[in-house]
């Protein structure tokens, strides 16, 4: 069915949609700046520096990430201005964007329902309002994965389409690659699902034509191989130490352990009905997450730890659609003898428990909303009347002589790396700590201690502990 026909369907349709979108997009804006940025923001901040050339970004970005997200947040910051609110601005209009074009591909595979629960799960998902609400590019990754599944369904449903439309999806699908590398692998499933079809319905011409929009997104995207994909496949170590497979396979839905285990259920339930009911166009979909989730296990297994769990994002779109599938298929079952109260009472409710989470999450309970107190320990430290004075170090990231705390501290003050900090040689500094990668050894602290009067001032929400700042002074011998 074309847009112009979804469009005069149904206004009721219509009107529930908007409401879902106008909700969806309400609970981003109003927390738009509830927390402070956190680390890898304040590493996005500072690499969009306005004083930064756009060369200089691309070279940042070489062994970490592509570079579109910064292009874009740095051609952004310059049309707006470079602050966070208009940094996370970009992010929340992406997560919004979201939601009808997620309710449009699960209209275009099946019709108002599916549409339905697309748009509850994408305006109401935690781990997708949480995305919204960071200056990072992974909500962008899920708004182009959405749109390249949007584009290929069109092409699985109706056939060859113009020139233009297959330009404009390798326009798409190089974009994807560009905000995350494991766009590849979505790409990757698509392509074997093309040669699957073509092995069944001999139309060598609509392969052809698939093939080469493929092959333009490649050398859309070939520039970038040689500037940074390979150095970064390069690299023998990486931060990440342990791997959840758990929390990689989860983390699109970001609910808890027994919402979780629901939908991967429903996911599996979907598969077992569509092989049972041999509707080969599933056959996309199983591959698509066999490829993303298996390629990145074993290699994390045979080379270095890559399963971060926030990378599984680019296959957020497929589990929603086969979690609403697997919903759908449940409430038309013949167990439930086709009783139109008791269907819409079981969609209803499904609707209510996966939309829950994310609203109790931005209205009620806003601590999975505080991330690291970057913004309150500077604002902490620029009211102490010693602060010109005295040094401050801090553990984290550091690029081009700034560091993660910098972009909060008053010009010209500045942070230095707690590694140049020599311990019992300072007379008297700041400690800048924070939890995760940024926390301080043991070890370390205790020298600290033995060496320095310590006072400690936390940070917290909620009871939940984000980090401290040490206040360090010699002891006296």
């Amino acid at each position: 069915m074309s847009l112009r026909e979804l469009l005069n369907k149904n206004k009721i349709f219509y009107l529930i949609l908007l409401i879902i979108v106008v909700i969806g997009a309400g609970l981003r804006f109003i927390n738009i700046q509830y927390s402070s940025l956190w680390a890898d923001e304040l590493y996005s901040m500072l690499s969009v520096h306005p004083d930064n050339s756009w060369y200089e970004i691309l070279y940042m970005q070489r062994t970490y990430q592509p570079p579109g997200y910064f292009m874009l947040l740095w051609v952004w910051t310059k049309v707006f201005a470079y602050n966070d609110f208009y940094a996370r601005l970009l992010s929340v209009l992406a997560g919004v964007a979201t939601i009808p074009l997620a309710a449009y591909l699960g209209y275009l595979f099946r019709g108002r329902k599916l549409a339905i629960f697309m748009a509850f799960m994408t305006a109401f998902n935690p781990a997708l309002i949480w995305n919204s609400l960071e200056a990072r590019f992974y909500i962008f990754t899920f708004l182009l994965a959405t749109l390249s599944l949007v584009l290929y369904a069109f092409n699985l449903l109706q056939g060859k389409r113009s020139w233009f439309f297959y330009l404009f999806k390798s326009g798409v699908d190089a974009a994807l690659v560009y905000f995350h590398h494991f766009g590849i692998l979505l790409l990757t499933g698509q392509f074997i699902y093309d040669l699957v079809l073509l092995k069944r319905d001999k139309d060598s011409r609509l392969f052809v034509s698939k093939l080469l929009s493929y092959m333009l997104a490649a050398l859309f995207y070939l520039p970038w191989v040689f500037f940074g994909l390979l150095e970064g496949l390069s690299i023998k170590q990486y931060w990440l130490k342990e791997i959840d497979v758990y929390a990689y396979v989860t983390y699109s839905f970001g609910y808890n352990i027994w919402l979780n285990s629901v939908a991967i259920l429903l996911a599996f339930f979907c598969v077992y009905n569509q092989v049972r009911q041999k509707k080969t166009e599933w056959i996309l979909f199983t591959a698509v997450i066999a490829i993303v989730l298996l390629t990145p296990l074993v290699y994390s297994y045979i080379r270095i730890p890559l399963l971060v769990d926030r990378y599984s994002i680019v296959m957020g779109p497929v589990l929603y659609l086969m979690t609403g599938y697997g919903v759908i298929d449940i409430v038309n079952n013949k167990y439930l003898y086709n009783k139109a109260l008791l269907i819409k009472l079981v969609f209803a409710t499904s609707l209510v428990i996966y939309s829950a989470s994310g609203l109790y999450m931005s209205l009620v309970d806003k601590s999975r909303l505080v991330k690291q107190p970057w913004r309150e320990m500077a604002a902490w430290l620029k009211k102490r009347k010693d602060y010109q004075q005295i040094p401050v170090f801090a553990q984290g990231k550091q690029l081009k002589d700034k560091f993660t705390i910098d972009y909060y501290l008053e010009q010209p003050k500045k942070a230095q790396h707690f590694n140049t900090l020599h311990i019992g040689a300072e007379p008297i500094f700041y400690l800048v700590e924070t939890n995760s990668v940024w926390k301080i050894k043991d070890s370390s602290m205790a020298k600290i201690h033995q060496l320095y009067n310590v006072e400690t001032f936390d940070f917290q929400e909620n009871s939940v502990d984000f980090g401290r700042v040490y206040f360090c002074k010699l002891k006296e011998h």
